[in-house]
């Protein structure tokens, strides 16, 4: 066994525990988009090395699906975890601040230095869709 796989399984073996405890702890009922996450976090990397190593040419499209999805649930974690701070308070807010809370979090959902014209060309070209 290499370094590479050894890694590998001890990384999505680590991942398991930690869905695990999640799972004893019943975290799902007070944060389930952020068990949600760490079950798709799970998945994909149990997924991803046999689909790069047995099929690397469908790998892109998959990380792609993968990143997606990814980043929807990391935004609703961020929500998630807002709102479980600011429980105390949820009974004095105004229903309108949900949507402009979850909303302010929106210009640090991409990284710093790029324009999603640049990132979106990008892709395409590593595609090769373009």
């Amino acid at each position: 066994m290499s370094l590479d796989n050894a890694l590998w399984l001890v990384g999505v073996a680590t991942e398991a525990a930690v869905v695990g405890l999640l799972v004893y702890r019943r975290v799902w009922r007070t944060l389930p988009i952020f068990f949600a996450y760490c079950a798709w976090d799970l998945l994909g990397a149990a997924v991803a090395y046999p689909i790069i190593r047995f099929f690397p040419a469908s790998y892109f499209a998959v990380y792609l699906a993968q990143i997606v999805v990814e980043s929807a649930l990391e935004l609703g974690i961020l929500v998630e975890l807002t709102w479980s701070v600011l429980r105390p308070f949820r009974a004095s807010l105004p229903a309108a601040h949900s949507w402009s809370l979850a909303a302010s979090f929106w210009p640090l959902a991409r990284p710093s230095g790029l324009s999603p014209s640049s990132l979106g060309s990008a892709i395409f070209r590593r595609s090769g869709i373009f």
